[in-house]
């Protein structure tokens, strides 16, 4: 069995939390794959000061591996250590410019830092790539009203209610129009 067969078979473990059997198999591998998967279990383990000196050593290995990025920017966001977080979100995106989930994340880490305006921005960036998304919608039209635009948020829920999947679904449908009214 070759390397990348045994990442991936490592890879299957991981995701049947067979987690010692899984860095059992990538421990003998020092390739960026292998190393990424390691900073997953660390991560999985809840060790994020070896998950994040794992994946920096995948961007040793390759500075243009993006996962590595996005994983760094999701540990820092999470320890609320934004400066970081917001050089290895911009690092990723830089990259990858076409992930509304990461938009999506950035505009909340900048929610969290009172900068209203930069997560609309975020938000309106991952509502542009996916504009038939309903929940970014939802996140779109809040933050918005965070900001104090409420022009643009009642448009984004009225543009919500006449959708017909919002129509057809009660849930959504008193969302939206709860958000509408607020």
């Amino acid at each position: 069995m070759d390397s990348r067969e045994q990442v991936e078979k490592a890879k299957q473990l991981i995701n049947e939390n067979n987690l010692k059997e899984a860095e059992n198999i990538l421990s003998a591998i020092d390739d960026k794959y292998a190393v990424f998967e390691l900073a997953r279990i660390k991560q999985i383990q809840g060790n994020d000061n070896e998950a994040e000196r794992k994946y920096k050593k995948v961007l040793d290995i390759d500075p243009h591996y993006d996962k590595a990025d996005l994983e760094l920017a999701r540990i820092y966001h999470r320890q609320r250590r934004t400066d970081l977080a917001m050089k290895y979100y911009k690092k990723f995106t830089d990259k990858i410019k076409d992930n509304a989930d990461v938009y999506k994340e950035i505009g909340r880490l900048y929610e969290s830092l009172g900068d209203l305006q930069s997560a609309v921005s975020s938000i309106g960036k991952a509502s542009a790539l996916y504009p038939d998304d309903i929940m970014t919608s939802f996140e779109l039209g809040i933050a918005y009203r965070e900001a104090g635009n409420d022009k643009e948020s009642i448009n984004v829920f009225k543009k919500l209610l006449s959708k017909d999947i919002i129509k057809n679904d009660k849930f959504l449908y008193n969302k939206a129009l709860n958000e509408y009214e607020i």
